[in-house]
């Protein structure tokens, strides 16, 4: 496919022996498993030391797996507890995607895209046999195949090209290369690296066409062809004792690294002290793909509270402008608005009033599919008349955002961005909400350049 799997060179026990010893903790031998322990992953999309990922999923005891899932063109994580898989289409935390069994709890399993159609299902390994499934369900195997031996150490790649993936096996420093899923002999023998080395797969340059790589404590020895000889590209990337992952996290066909570690994940250096904290609660935020039906705006009122003769409206108007004027102490009639949707300054009159709107950061409609259908209906209320969710904004611009959610519309000034993601973020966090798959992509990236 465009990305691979890392195999090591212990077996599990002996691994986790070699963890403890602080050495580098290898990926279990003979698959396509993560190695290590941790719930933290710090990934990079390019092939440099530089951190653009820090995130916690899952458990830190869980055995993890890395594909494209939902294929498009982005690697993301699984995680198995013994027969059952739990896949995640987004380099974020929360709940998985999709859940299946598969298998048995003791399979050893591989990764791959086993008949080109962009998506990477599962093999199941007993020794020599591959029970190899074109789809993320249970039930039988498509293909039953015999390879290489029962203690053959197995790597999975795209060895030339053809967007299909296939075995190699691994005997010392000696590659055993298949360019199909069937038994027979090798298309290729190569001899690469040490026998101790740990090593991991990827298409390092882009060219569809995975290769070795083999990883040395910190130090990674990068190779562009199915060949011997030196490294085309040598990086250091972060600790001995991290658990190595190749994947393509961005989607722009180039494999890059990634760890696995324990404790909690990191803001980048430079960010504010607002964005990491909406980054520290994106961590804690369910992410779900189902939405609950039967949404109506009169869930949440029937329109701004009334406090002390003010409504919730001409408080948003005079908190966000300047210059305002008013009637009765209460109506703006008159104020300058610096849009922060737009970037544009706007003269406001009440003689126009939908020149400027108040816009729900986090829409209503949103709110009642992530989680407010369950409130009560002063709950509700409250969440539609609540200050922190509410701006000041370009009426037109507002309009056109509609019911859209973060993953899904941003103003057209990029200078709020980051703004507008940690409101977006804080307000979800506050409310006990979920989040889109999407939602928690676009911030999982942006928050930590904030």
């Amino acid at each position: 496919m465009r990305r691979r799997f890392l195999s090591g060179v212990a077996t599990v026990g002996v691994a986790a022996a070699l963890a403890v010893a602080g050495a580098a903790p290898a990926a279990t031998a003979k698959g396509g498993e993560v190695g290590g322990e941790g719930s933290r992953y710090i990934l990079a999309n390019t092939l440099s030391a530089r951190v653009d990922l820090d995130f916690n999923y899952g458990r830190a005891a869980d055995q993890v797996y890395v594909g494209d899932w939902d294929g498009d063109g982005r690697d993301t994580l699984a995680v198995r507890r013994g027969n059952r898989f739990y896949v995640t289409n987004s380099l974020t935390g929360g709940d998985a995607d999709r859940v299946f069994t598969y298998g048995r709890p003791g399979d050893v399993v591989l990764v791959g895209d086993w008949d080109g159609d962009g998506v990477d299902t599962l093999a199941v390994r007993r020794g020599k046999q591959y029970h190899v499934k074109n789809s993320l369900r249970g039930g039988d195997a498509d293909h039953v195949i015999y390879y290489g031996r029962a203690d053959d150490e197995v790597l999975v790649g795209d060895w030339d090209g053809n967007r299909t993936d296939t075995f190699a096996v691994r005997r010392g420093k000696e590659y055993h290369v298949k360019n199909a899923i069937r038994g027979g002999e090798a298309d290729h023998v190569i001899r690469y690296g040490r026998a101790t080395d740990e090593v991991i797969v990827g298409d390092w340059d882009g060219d569809r066409r995975d290769t070795f790589g083999v990883r040395r404590g910190s130090e990674y020895h990068l190779k562009d062809r199915i060949a011997g000889g030196d490294a085309d590209v040598v990086i250091n990337f972060g600790r001995n004792t991290d658990a190595a992952l190749v994947g393509d996290w961005d989607g722009d066909g180039r494999d890059t690294l990634g760890l696995r570690r324990t404790g909690s994940a990191n803001p980048a250096p430079g960010m504010s002290r607002e964005a990491r904290e909406a980054l520290n609660a994106l961590s804690g935020i369910r992410i779900t793909t189902t939405e609950a039906p039967g949404y109506k705006r009169s869930e949440f009122g029937s329109g701004w509270w009334v406090r002390d003769g003010c409504n919730t409206r001409q408080r948003i108007l005079a908190r966000d402008m300047t210059n305002v004027t008013t009637s009765n102490g209460c109506t703006v009639t008159s104020g300058v608005l610096d849009d922060p949707y737009t970037g544009r300054r706007i003269s406001f009159t009440n003689s126009r009033p939908n020149d400027v709107q108040i816009d729900h950061v986090v829409p209503v409609s949103a709110a009642w599919k992530m989680g407010a259908n369950t409130w009560t209906y002063e709950e509700r209320r409250a969440f539609y008349n609540d200050h922190d969710n509410l701006l000041a904004v370009d009426g037109p611009t507002n309009s056109a955002k509609g019911d859209k959610t973060l993953g899904e519309w941003r103003p057209p000034n990029s200078a709020f961005h980051c703004e507008y993601t940690i409101t977006y973020i804080e307000v979800t966090d506050d409310y006990d909400l979920a989040l889109k798959p999407a939602d928690a992509a676009y911030a999982r990236e942006k928050l930590p350049n904030c």
